[in-house]
């Protein structure tokens, strides 16, 4: 909810104070459907959009809308999404 009421703030205002832009992520996950679960938890974050991954499915090409902290936005997707998934499925 935080990171919604986020984007609508920056789209409202007069002058965009963001700083859009692609990095990757390298996940531990290794099975298509981990791999797949992952990218769907990414595109519900507001901001956040899965653009492609690698052929060997370790590296995953993510769009943000605003990249501050590029190293804090792989951690959180770490130790959120991918921590989650790994509890599950192993």
């Amino acid at each position: 909810m935080r990171a919604s009421i986020e984007v609508i703030r920056q789209i409202i205002k007069p002058k965009l104070d963001i700083r859009p832009g692609i990095f990757t992520y390298r996940t531990q996950l290794s099975s298509d459907w981990e791999v797949t679960l992952l990218c769907l938890l990414i595109s519900l974050t507001p901001g956040s959009l899965p653009l492609e991954i690698s052929g060997n499915q370790r590296k995953l090409f993510i769009h943000a809308l605003d990249i501050k902290n590029e190293q804090k936005m792989r951690d959180d997707i770490q130790n959120t999404f991918e921590k989650a998934i790994m509890e599950v499925t192993r």
